[in-house]
């Protein structure tokens, strides 16, 4: 949680700093910036919705210390619940009604998507969003788009290259076929809670479906 809001953070930084931001843009006057977010701080996700607390006290801080470029940032942030129809809501009122220059690190995939073709036709870009769905990669679907984190698929492919404790070439790797995944690797979760994995039988328990070993560590 920590690193997403640490990366929002750096991005946010970068991208008020750069001088293509012209004075005439919408959202944008000799003294302030004006940004839109949406998070999830109440509902099923409110616990990721700590991300955009940290965005916002990273936003008072860059103001606290006159702001960038003899500008404040106005960052508004929305609570949709995680709910894409509340996102979208959202997005149009902070496009319409708040004129924000653009949208900074949204947060999950549903919204997002369900937001996409709105912004794109309103012409307003989307920053450093916060999903690791590898589809926001595609440039052709969603050109005004730049992700904040790296896609899961991604991080899956590295995953598979750690070494995994107890032999240099035994690698972490699909435990099982997609489509049994879940089902099989249920049998496991008594064991992925105990405080000791190995000794509880876990490691044996993912090799018995198909995984070469368990956890490379803490």
């Amino acid at each position: 949680m920590f690193g997403k809001t640490r990366f929002a953070s750096v991005a946010l930084a970068l991208v008020l700093s750069a001088p293509a931001i012209a004075a005439d843009t919408p959202g944008v006057t000799p003294t302030e910036i004006k940004i839109g977010g949406v998070f999830p701080f109440s509902g099923p996700a409110s616990s990721i919705g700590l991300v955009g607390k940290g965005v916002l006290a990273y936003v008072q801080l860059i103001n606290d210390r006159g702001g960038i470029n003899n500008r404040k940032i106005n960052y508004i942030a929305m609570d949709d619940a995680y709910s894409p129809p509340k996102a979208v809501e959202h997005i149009r009122k902070l496009v319409d009604s708040d004129e924000v220059a653009f949208i900074f690190s949204q947060l999950g995939t549903p919204g997002n998507t369900a937001a996409a073709k709105y912004l794109h036709s309103k012409g307003v870009p989307t920053i450093a969003l916060v999903s690791g769905s590898s589809k926001f990669t595609n440039v052709q679907e969603f050109p005004r788009t730049t992700t904040g984190l790296v896609s899961y698929d991604v991080e899956g492919q590295n995953l598979r290259q750690i070494p995994v404790k107890g032999g240099a070439d035994r690698k972490i790797r699909d435990p099982l076929p997609e489509r049994r995944s879940r089902k099989r690797l249920r049998q496991c979760v008594p064991h992925l809670h105990e405080e000791r994995f190995r000794q509880a039988g876990g490691d044996g328990c993912l090799r018995s479906h198909g995984a070469d070993g368990g956890f490379a560590g803490r």
